[in-house]
């Protein structure tokens, strides 16, 4: 069922799902920004509204200690945000090569194109709408989140 409000994280999490999987059919740079944003700001939904504390900097650590893929996301959700042509974490648009890590998960095989956005993650090129989707499910089993 479509998500019509938010009213807490998982309504978030079910809307940037929702973006996310229209990349696999569409492949619009603008649902990809979308999963993105709101992946990033479901950390703020969960500890402001979820579990009423504020957000701060250990909020923040516990995200980055729970889901190191949602570092990635804020990451590139910032440098959207505050303009940054040069950030640390960056997304390119390139053809998906049997190398990747995300090879057989990559909206790179839907279409004829074999195109997907990628981003350095640990040293390797990693599918953005993969590091996404990762995040995603994990922030589904509410058993890990941190408190």
């Amino acid at each position: 069922m479509p998500v019509t409000e938010i009213s807490c994280a998982d309504d978030l999490a079910a809307l940037a799902r929702e973006a996310l999987d229209q990349i696999w059919t569409d492949k619009r740079f603008s649902d990809l920004i979308g999963a993105v944003l709101m992946a990033n700001h479901v950390a703020d939904w969960y500890f402001q509204v979820d579990l009423g504390r504020k957000f701060d900097d250990a909020a923040k650590r516990a995200m980055k200690a729970t889901y190191p893929e949602w570092d990635v996301i804020r990451q590139l959700a910032n440098g959207t945000k505050h303009c940054k042509l040069e950030a640390p974490v960056r997304a390119k648009r390139n053809e998906l090569q049997w190398e990747h890590d995300d090879f057989w998960g990559s909206p790179g095989h839907v279409g004829n194109d074999g195109l997907d956005w990628f981003v350095d993650y640990n040293g390797t090129q990693r599918s953005v709408a993969v590091v996404v989707k990762t995040f995603l499910e994990q922030f589904e089993d509410s058993t890990n989140r941190p408190t």
